[in-house]
């Protein structure tokens, strides 16, 4: 094709796609910014035939990051929201961490239950979302165990009762590098019953993950806490059941 041919196939081009609605180029706004989708998290199912993804668009309604759950076939075909009254957990943006279950009967996401981070479970075919956590000050961070009756996962203990006092009535102060709390491993069945922290309250636990055999926790703790934390961590592993810890990987960082 000559140059003259494709500038006159370009001219076509623009006038067909101006004549049939497309908006022409324009600076990117920050309306545009407000339209674009984006997927936060994405998960193929157990059994290799489903993917359960959550998708976001920012709401400048609501000032804040609509987030969705969805389910999709692997070989193709129409996506079914999946989350309505359910809250993606969205601050600042969206962090669903989205797992299966071991059998691909249920998905869990961490989503906003009474304003607090908690994990929540629904089933892989639909319906209501449950709350499988309830940590006072919520969490973010969980692993199913392999049998998929158990979840552990990451939030410091509840705070004194004078403490929450002293917050309801405005007097509480909070002083940095203080009165922290110090996360630790909680065990809950998914059947429900009590949460059970099974490490030891003087470590700042920073993550975690279950043997295949779902009877013992590894787990990276630091006895400091803050942005240097990570760098003075280890490694350890305890019962599921609970028990003194040892240490796996016995060096700083």
């Amino acid at each position: 094709m000559n140059r003259g041919a494709f500038v006159g196939l370009a001219l076509l081009c623009g006038l067909a796609f101006s004549g049939s609605g497309v908006a022409a180029p324009h600076p990117v706004s920050v309306d545009d910014l407000m339209k674009l989708r984006w997927i936060a998290d994405v998960q193929i199912s157990p059994d290799g035939e489903r993917v359960a993804y959550v998708v976001s668009q920012p709401s400048v309604e609501n000032n804040t990051h609509d987030a969705q759950l969805y389910i999709v076939p692997t070989a193709g075909g129409t996506p079914v929201r999946m989350t309505y009254g359910t809250r993606v957990f969205n601050v600042p943006r969206p962090s669903p961490h989205l797992r299966w279950s071991a059998n691909g009967s249920s998905l869990a996401f961490v989503a906003l239950v009474n304003d607090l981070p908690q994990v929540v479970s629904m089933p892989a075919t639909g319906g209501e979302a449950r709350a499988l956590t309830t940590a006072k000050e919520g969490t973010a961070v969980y692993e199913w165990s392999p049998d998929g009756q158990r979840i552990a996962y990451i939030a410091p203990d509840p705070a004194p009762a004078d403490e929450q006092s002293r917050k309801k009535d405005k007097t509480y102060v909070i002083e940095v590098d203080r009165n922290e709390r110090r996360p630790r491993v909680w065990i809950q069945d998914v059947a429900g019953g009590d949460a059970r922290a099974i490490t030891p309250a003087d470590q700042y636990v920073l993550g975690l993950s279950w043997s295949p055999d779902g009877s013992t926790v590894a787990y990276a703790a630091s006895a400091v806490g803050g942005f240097n934390a990570q760098y003075h961590s280890k490694i350890y592993s305890v019962s599921a059941a609970g028990g003194a810890p040892k240490a796996i990987v016995d060096r700083r960082g």
